[in-house]
């Protein structure tokens, strides 16, 4: 499971995992913003968006402008998430 959150902790928020990244969240954030369009202007209700196994939540990072809810069971993905993401802010 530590292989797990390490190699996510590497493609998610590494530079050397930008290329994998944009290999899959490129896509999915292209997606997005074709279906939804651009992220509204202010004032105006933003989509929203859940994102299942989210893992380190750098996908709900990547289509800011939206409101996302991030989802994913595992403890320590949760945990680590938290640390990447929360305690680093």
């Amino acid at each position: 499971m530590y292989r797990y959150v390490l190699k996510n902790v590497w493609r998610d928020w590494s530079e050397e995992g930008a290329q994998e990244r944009q290999q899959s969240f490129g896509r999915i954030c292209k997606e997005l913003r074709a279906r939804l369009g651009e992220p509204p202007q202010q004032g105006a209700p933003p989509p929203h968006v859940l994102v299942p196994g989210c893992g380190l939540a750098r996908l709900c990072c990547e289509i800011a402008g939206l409101v996302c809810r991030c989802f994913v069971w595992l403890c320590a993905v949760i945990l680590q998430g938290w640390y990447v993401v929360v305690a680093h802010v």
